[in-house]
């Protein structure tokens, strides 16, 4: 059996050391349910196992006669 919203929203105050009104805890306990879904709708399983993107150049995105400043300074940092 899954614990409740309450029992939930009742140890993560008490593992952050948080006190908080009655009507405070009754908010949580309320919204909980949204919040867990909305936390949940964020995991994407299916790439999981995929790296993550350590360079991003917006060049490659946008034409590089928009960012002619930009383009002067990416092509500076990449010589260095």
């Amino acid at each position: 059996m899954s614990p409740s919203s309450e029992e939930i929203v009742t140890s993560l105050l008490s593992m952050a050391r948080l006190t908080v009104s009655d009507d405070e805890k009754a908010t949580f306990v309320r919204d909980f349910p949204l919040i867990r879904e909305g936390a949940d709708g964020l995991y994407l399983p299916d790439v999981e196992f995929d790296e993550p993107a350590v360079k991003f150049n917006p060049l490659d995105y946008y034409p590089a006669t928009a960012w002619p400043a930009v383009q002067a300074q990416s092509t500076r940092s990449e010589e260095v």
